[in-house]
């Protein structure tokens, strides 16, 4: 029992188990903070590995550059502006001359192709409405195209009486 009592009055061995791997000097000492560290740590990455950081910046510029240009071709249609006697279709061809363009049209459908120097173009829309292909008019300035489409009119004297 004595040697029970006397073990209730002993200090503990040790006082915490954080620092207990760490020689007694170093556990004492004051740690820099956090953002101190982060920002210590910040500066030797960005001199080891600055450069890296720019060369794979700059490739990823060239990839998202090349991504675009293959990307533009699918991004450009024809936009129709509908008029009432007429639908103008534009479309934007930059990379192309007037000899690279060719439209084809029936009284339902417009087709437009272009084949140049490394690119190529081709779309073709069915109208909700019928032209006049012989009355049609194309023109191209300055990399853009526009076709001038004439509806077709049918025109009923007086009317029409439908017989039930």
């Amino acid at each position: 029992m004595a040697k029970h009592s006397a073990n209730r009055h002993m200090k503990p061995k040790h006082r915490s188990t954080r620092h207990k791997n760490l020689p007694a000097a170093v556990a004492k000492q004051s740690f820099p903070s956090v953002p101190l560290l982060k920002r210590e740590f910040g500066s030797l990455l960005n001199a080891r590995f600055g450069r890296l950081e720019a060369a794979i910046e700059k490739r990823f510029s060239e990839v998202s550059r090349a991504m675009e240009a293959k990307m533009a071709p699918l991004e450009r249609r024809l936009k129709l502006h509908d008029g009432p006697h007429a639908t103008k279709a534009v479309v934007s061809l930059p990379e192309f001359q007037k000899k690279d363009v060719q439209i084809h049209l029936t009284d339902h459908s417009l087709t437009v192709s272009a084949q140049g120097k490394g690119a190529s173009f081709y779309q073709s829309m069915s109208l909700p409405f019928l032209i006049v292909p012989e009355k049609a008019k194309a023109d191209f300035k300055g990399g853009k195209l526009t076709v001038v489409l004439p509806k077709y009119k049918e025109r009923v004297e007086g009317g029409r009486k439908l017989k039930l």
